[in-house]
């Protein structure tokens, strides 16, 4: 979730013209798992009310824009190829921009740059 953070401020420059939305996946280091030094506390979602338990971890720390939960089959990080993390935007139903897989390659500034030109080509 390091990069996450980096996200407030592409969502506070865009807010105005762009919906944000985050898609909470299963989580990538959980503390019974594959678990990395100094991250959240987080156990593997064994049911949607945990997984929403640990979404609130985001919205806790002040997150803006929604937080969604993706459900239990994984559907959204499956059809996304979203694991650990991904950028997306979406116009009118079509995916017109892909980012690479986080989290080397999770990369906000790219996505500010890209929505400061999509933003100046549609208005």
């Amino acid at each position: 979730m390091g990069k996450l953070w980096q996200m407030y401020s592409v969502a506070e420059r865009h807010k105005a013209d762009v919906d944000f939305l985050l898609v909470y996946i299963f989580e990538a280091h959980p503390v019974d798992g594959w678990s990395i030094p100094g991250n959240y506390c987080i156990h593997s979602h064994h049911s949607i009310e945990y997984r929403a338990l640990a979404a609130e971890v985001l919205t806790d720390h002040g997150i803006l824009y929604p937080v969604v939960l993706d459900d239990m089959d994984n559907g959204a990080a499956i059809a996304y190829a979203s694991s650990p993390e991904r950028l997306y935007v979406i116009l009118d139903g079509i995916i017109v921009y892909q980012g690479k897989y986080g989290p080397t390659n999770y990369k906000p500034a790219e996505l500010d740059t890209f929505l400061g030109q999509l933003v100046l080509k549609i208005s």
